[in-house]
């Protein structure tokens, strides 16, 4: 009697779980979403469903592609990454009107149909990475407008015809935001959108291989590569955006901007017996060439591509001078030989 009565507890202890697992409100493993069909059934088979607590994978199979995002409208949240994926016949992401947050990454990549990115006008926080990557028919921006957090990176990268980041909210501080990445944007000319963004905030400024992208020189990037602390890598563009040395030029055309220069604070040891060590205050690794001149001002030395250390264990005892230069300033030190 007894076993007889664990059986009938089991049974049915096992028919209550099985119903709370069919009822739950979201999925409990990561979302892959490989045909449309599959998108229109989400809703179906989640009506409650507005926070996943999962990731969620959208990427089209070849032959059975996504072209709208309706099956997800009741979503607000996602706690975990969310990946936007080949998904050659998506048109815009409107079906993502409610999705206010993003925990983690929010990918939107080789989307070639993707015109713009409205639907998404209620997101206001992506926790990690948000890139834009490798949308070929993706003009601006448009329907970041609300974004306020983002945890680590924007990369905006590989959209051929991305004319400009109108869009993106750039008056208000995007907090958290760390790194920004702008590369092979074929068709982008100004980074004028960024005038009034405060990119001193940022750790890392990446802008490289944009083809037409030939004005640079506003006053937030101006004052970022001025800091110390600023590490930049700008290359490859057009014009005044060619290199970090044409843009700090046009900088300096109508403001006075201190540079790499004004970062270093000090060389030492001093008095040196064999090595001086000349200490920035900051990131920046950019060579710089060091004279050594005498007390009559007789150049003794000369180094044209120093990176922080001259050895000076040849010269005779006495008074010196040593003249940094770098991208046009020179910044001089006396320094004493024993």
């Amino acid at each position: 009697m007894k076993l007889k009565s664990f059986y009938i507890s089991f049974i049915i202890s096992s028919l209550i779980m099985l119903g709370n697992l069919t009822g739950q409100d979201c999925p409990q493993s990561t979302v892959n979403l490989y045909s449309q069909q599959q998108v229109n059934d989400f809703i179906n088979a989640y009506p409650n469903c507005t926070e996943l607590n999962v990731d969620i994978n959208l990427i089209s199979q070849s032959t059975i592609q996504i072209q709208n995002l309706d099956g997800l409208m009741n979503i607000t949240r996602i706690n975990g990454d969310f990946l936007i994926y080949f998904n050659f016949e998506l048109q815009n992401l409107n079906g993502l009107k409610n999705l206010e947050s993003v925990s983690g990454h929010l990918i939107i990549e080789s989307n070639w149909n993707l015109t713009e990115l409205k639907g998404l006008e209620s997101l206001i926080s992506v926790g990690d990475k948000l890139i834009i990557h490798d949308n070929s028919r993706l003009k601006n921006l448009k329907g970041l407008e609300n974004i306020n957090f983002i945890g680590s990176e924007l990369k905006i990268e590989n959209n051929e015809i991305l004319e400009s980041f109108e869009g993106i909210n750039m008056s208000e501080p995007i907090l958290g935001l760390e790194t920004l990445y702008i590369s092979y944007n074929n068709q982008l000319t100004s980074l004028q959108s960024l005038e009034n963004f405060e990119l001193r905030r940022l750790s890392k400024i990446v802008i490289y291989n944009n083809d037409r992208l030939e004005t640079c020189a506003m006053q937030s990037l101006c004052n970022y590569v001025a800091q110390c602390k600023a590490i930049t890598l700008i290359n490859n563009n057009s014009d005044e955006c060619d290199d970090k040395v044409k843009l700090r030029s046009s900088c300096s055309k109508d403001s006075d901007i201190n540079y790499q220069i004004n970062c270093i604070t000090n060389i030492y040891p001093n008095p040196v017996n064999d090595e001086i060590n000349i200490h920035f205050n900051g990131n920046e690794t950019d060579e710089a060439e060091y004279l050594v001149m005498d007390m009559q001002n007789r150049l003794l030395m000369e180094v044209t591509k120093g990176k922080g250390n001259i050895d000076v264990s040849k010269l005779h005892p006495g008074i010196y001078t040593l003249r940094i230069k770098t991208e046009g300033q020179t910044k001089i030190f006396r320094f004493i030989k024993n």
